[in-house]
């Protein structure tokens, strides 16, 4: 007798309905359809522009071109020309015209291939049919369009612990519910589907704009949708910062394939145009900033006077916080930059090379504040008595001019000039100090490591690839408390150092040792009671593991800060 599953189906709660009923619908049928059509095996004819040999005339001819299903670096191509073409340089693409801007037709509809997107190519000569191989880097569709459009990003993931937007900003009970209708349901361990509310947005206004940052789990993607209309080129100026400052809070920065879709309307029911785009690879590390379920679950650990105390930070990330992150990096270059390296900085393996990034980083990051505010971070700050040292100075200075050489006057002149300005440590520490930022014993270390970094010195002789990897990551949190209180944010912070011992197997292995093994030693020691030259030498090696005990213990209890 076959069952009936249906009276099985998991009936959703009232409350439940009500959220479904008071979601946001988005439309994605339209999307997947045309990305799905596209990422499938499609012939075109495509026009190439060639000089012949011949005549020295630039001559164009149309020929036929196949796309294949897309790979991790583009979408590979074949086109297929039945004679040898009367061209030079056979061997190279930009004979064949495939360096310029390419011109696609499939009946009547028109695509493009930006300049310089051919890679990987290869050409067969001199075989008849001829045959030309590559990958293209991007693929759009070239309908005429409005000027401003709605506008949809779609970012494929490829990592199976994606971070979504929603578990770090706060989305404020933005729930959405689809026109496919199976997005709206999810599988139970009992095999039992159920209707979700998972599906979340949070909610951000940038340079005038509404934007929807969400992500999906059955697209597996990253989407950001504009609710207003937008040139292209301003939304994916936008959208690009929305991206680098989400990689910069959770470690992420999801890249690879990204589809860009416009719409005339909303829903994106209407879609005009899409462009398929391969960027660098995803680059994926474990250096997550902000992770509010974790500080709730640390938060919920603590005594009743701790969780007092750190009750106004039990929040996400805020929406606000995170609009002013993306706008100071849209007005200033330097806080771009700086993410940029951070994030970059975090995908490199040396931990030497990563160290040296990173104070670049927070040389480009001080350097701006400095510029911002120049008077705290003078020696002298009244403007008149530092006029008079200086003129004192140069006093002097002249007064010895016929004995020194125009060079060496001129180098002397300049440090005058110069002398009430602040020493690189001054300008590396004294953001902290006006920014409130308690500088430890370990982060003022890590700080003074900066110029072996910059001027090529190993910052750490004989240093293990885990104290090298540990100095880094105490930069990459304090440019990240920096910038962090920049913007006015208030809250929790992971300390990326104690993040990093407390999932390095190698080192909680070191530090295992029998308590009652420290007590014995610490015994001896107050008795004197070794008897044997290899007892002192056991009882040294169990120090040092305590000693490193105690390290983590501290390191462990200093994993969140607080902005």
């Amino acid at each position: 007798m076959k069952k009936n599953t249906k009276s099985f189906e998991w009936k959703p709660s009232e409350h439940e309905l009500k959220i479904l009923s008071n979601a946001k619908k988005k439309y994605f049928l339209a999307s997947i359809n045309l990305i799905k059509k596209y990422s499938t095996e499609q012939k075109f004819f495509i026009s190439l522009r060639y000089t012949d040999l011949n005549t020295s005339l630039e001559v164009t001819g149309s020929f036929v071109l196949t796309i294949f299903p897309d790979v991790e670096a583009g979408i590979p191509f074949k086109i297929i020309i039945p004679e040898t073409l009367p061209i030079g340089s056979v061997k190279y693409k930009e004979s064949y015209g495939l360096s310029n801007e390419l011109h696609l037709k499939q009946g009547n509809n028109k695509f493009l291939i930006n300049r310089h997107s051919v890679t990987y190519f290869n050409a067969n000569f001199p075989s008849k049919p001829q045959i030309l191989e590559g990958i293209f880097s991007n693929f759009k569709s070239a309908k005429k369009e409005s000027n401003k459009l709605y506008r949809r990003v779609i970012i494929p993931v490829k990592d199976t612990d994606m971070i979504y937007p929603t578990s770090i900003l706060a989305y404020d009970k933005n729930h959405i519910k689809f026109d496919i209708e199976n997005w709206d349901r999810q599988s139970s361990l009992m095999g039992l589907s159920f209707t979700s509310t998972k599906g979340m947005f949070s909610l951000l206004k940038i340079h005038g704009f509404n934007f929807h940052f969400y992500a999906l789990e059955p697209v597996r993607s990253y989407i950001i949708d504009c609710n207003e209309k937008i040139t292209n080129k301003e939304f994916k100026r936008i959208t690009s910062i929305i991206r680098i400052c989400m990689a910069f809070l959770c470690g992420k920065y999801y890249r690879g394939e990204t589809i860009y879709l416009s719409a005339k309307d909303t829903d994106f029911t209407k879609l005009v145009n899409f462009e398929r785009l391969f960027e660098a690879p995803s680059t994926l590390s474990e250096n997550q900033i902000i992770n509010p379920h974790f500080f709730f679950d640390h938060y919920r650990k603590q005594d009743t006077d701790t969780q007092a105390s750190l009750k106004e930070y039990h929040k996400m990330f805020p929406t606000e916080v995170y609009e002013s992150l993306c706008e100071k990096c849209i007005k200033s270059p330097e806080i771009l930059r700086t993410i940029e390296l951070i994030v970059r900085a975090s995908s490199i393996d040396d931990p030497v090379q990563k160290g040296a990034l990173y104070s670049v980083a927070i040389e480009a990051l001080t350097e701006y504040l400095v510029s911002e505010t120049p008077e705290p971070f003078k020696p002298i700050t009244n403007k008149s008595e530092a006029k008079k040292l200086i003129s004192s100075l140069m006093a002097v200075l002249d007064a010895s001019k016929s004995a020194i050489d125009f060079n060496g006057y001129t180098i002397l002149s300049k440090k005058i000039a110069n002398i009430n300005s602040p020493t690189n440590r001054d300008k590396l520490e004294k953001p902290f100090e006006l920014a409130k930022i308690e500088l430890l014993p370990d982060d003022l270390e890590a700080l003074d490591k900066r110029n072996d970094y910059l001027h090529g010195r190993e910052p750490l002789e004989g240093g293990s690839r885990y104290d090298l990897e540990q100095i880094a990551l105490h930069l990459h949190t304090l440019i990240s408390h920096l910038i962090l209180k920049h913007i006015g944010y208030s809250g929790h912070l992971i300390n990326l150092p104690s993040w990093n011992l407390l999932h390095n197997k190698d080192v909680a292995d070191y530090a295992n040792i029998d308590p009652a093994e420290i007590v014995k030693v610490l015994k001896q020691i107050d008795e004197e009671s070794f008897n044997s030259i290899e007892e002192i030498t056991y009882a040294k090696e169990v120090l040092l593991k305590y000693r490193e005990i105690l390290k983590i213990e501290k390191l462990i209890k200093g994993i969140i800060r607080i902005v």
